[in-house]
């Protein structure tokens, strides 16, 4: 039986936590604690991480909404 072409594929997966009794706890944002998701997720793909995230940006140009906030999300991952 053929695979539909749409059917998501996971190659990368990330976790952050932050506990308040951590020594290095640092109150961080929710869109903090994602960005360091993200950043554990694509260093599991074992890819390029600057090609996985212009390929994220570029597989959605035409939802414009979208493409924004994934751009958004991938400067955040790849600020120093």
């Amino acid at each position: 039986m053929p695979v539909d072409p749409r059917t998501p594929v996971v190659v990368g997966v990330g976790q952050f936590t932050e506990r308040i009794d951590d020594p290095g706890y640092r109150g961080m944002s929710a869109v903090d604690l994602a960005t360091e998701a993200v950043r554990a997720a694509l260093a599991d793909t074992g890819a390029d991480v600057a090609a996985v995230a212009q390929a994220i940006g570029a597989s959605r140009a035409n939802a414009d909404r979208i493409v924004v906030e994934v751009r958004a999300a991938i400067s955040m991952v790849l600020a120093p």
